[in-house]
């Protein structure tokens, strides 16, 4: 049988990139710590170091993250992949000027990294160098094999900044994740929030629409349509959307309308059919 922990995923894990597994949860970092802190008690190597580095960046101890890159590279100068890593610390330090020049050095090694391009970009749109940043996302994302939803909601709130031309683009960057990842709810959201920032309330129903059946038939969608209606004076429809609404919470188990959010949700349904009924 093929070895499923691939050369790959082993570099992605050196380079702190591979999604943690509930075996290595939070909750068990300082043992790993401790138990790689015996290892370069036995073998000091500079990849070693890195690789307890990268534990204290899980952890939140940048010092101690800081201190072990810097002992990799006396170690090690050339390790490029110590590089990258300073630059994400940096990031999470609220440095992006610094994440900016480490990042650079790395890609001056590794230019085929998606992962340490997106970096830059982040670093960049942190320091208000948008339009630069989001094009660094863009290169990023053309090269990630498997990007999520936070990409694309980054690139798109990178584009976003400076007006309804940037706005349209933004959305058009949230549509592509949307086209490569599926109807992803928060990335729909977004679009939604911002089509119905500019009044584009049609848009917004259509968005709305667009969604799994069993999302945008749930209650809280259901009202979210009817407000759209309301403010597109589409007052009938949006009474329509409401008393859906209330059919759907109805279909609801009890322990969930129970809930004080759910009886929340119920108080704000039937307030508006009673404001809205036509009087006889």
């Amino acid at each position: 049988m093929k070895n499923p922990f691939s050369a790959a995923t082993a570099f992605a894990v050196f380079l702190g990139l591979a999604a943690p597994t509930p075996l290595f949860a939070h909750a068990d970092v300082e043992f790993r710590i401790s138990a790689m802190s015996k290892k370069i008690a036995a073998s000091p190597t500079a990849e070693n170091y890195v690789l307890r580095g990268n534990l204290h960046q899980e952890h939140g101890d940048w010092q101690s993250a800081l201190a072990d890159y810097q002992r990799a590279r006396e170690l090690q100068p050339g390790l490029a992949n110590i590089d990258y890593q300073l630059g994400q610390l940096h990031l999470r330090m609220g440095n992006p000027q610094r994440a900016e020049e480490f990042l650079r050095r790395f890609l001056a090694e590794r230019p085929e990294s998606p992962h340490a391009r997106f970096q830059l970009g982040r670093a960049l749109a942190r320091q208000g160098k948008n339009t630069e940043g989001a094009h660094e996302m863009d290169k990023a994302l053309s090269n990630l094999t498997a990007p999520t939803p936070q990409h694309y909601l980054e690139r798109a709130k990178a584009i976003s900044v400076g007006g309804q031309g940037n706005l349209d683009a933004a959305i058009a960057s949230l549509d592509a994740g949307i086209a490569r990842l599926g109807p992803v709810v928060a990335l729909a959201q977004i679009a939604i929030e911002w089509e119905t920032g500019r009044g584009r309330y049609t848009a917004a129903l259509s968005r709305i629409e667009a969604l799994p059946e069993a999302i945008k038939n749930n209650p809280s969608w259901l009202i979210r349509r009817g407000d759209l209606h309301a403010a597109a004076g589409e007052l009938e429809k949006a009474r329509s959307a409401y008393q859906s609404a209330a059919n759907s919470f109805d279909r609801l188990p009890a322990r969930r309308r129970a809930t004080p959010a759910m009886k929340d949700l119920r108080a704000r349904i039937d307030a508006f059919l009673a404001t809205s009924t036509p009087s006889p």
